[in-house]
């Protein structure tokens, strides 16, 4: 899968990554904005190719059937954005409950 992603990402698309995620079990990596779902496909692209355990949150609504199992499977966890419900609270109560994050 390595190889694959870093055809598609750094031959094909002609890009590049610089830097690296620091050596700490957790940290919190914002990726904004996002303009499209191409941008999910990058970043499980950029996983790949830098061979770290990576998870994310992402919108209740992405991981209901048919396509929910797929999300979790590549380190999704769901969260509910709605106006009733406190976002950062859900974000730290999900941060602190995993290992590596």
């Amino acid at each position: 899968m390595k190889k694959l992603s870093s055809f598609i990402f750094l031959r094909l698309w002609g890009w590049k990554i610089v830097g690296s995620f620091p050596d700490i079990a957790k940290c919190v990596v914002i990726v904004a904005p996002h303009t499209s779902w191409v941008d999910f496909i990058v970043g499980v692209l950029v996983r790949s190719i830098v061979g770290e355990e990576i998870h994310f949150i992402g919108k209740h609504s992405l991981f209901k059937p048919p396509f929910g199992w797929i999300f979790r499977s590549l380190g999704g966890t769901p969260i509910d954005r709605s106006k009733n419900s406190d976002t950062v609270a859900s974000t730290v109560e999900i941060f602190e409950q995993k290992e590596v994050f």
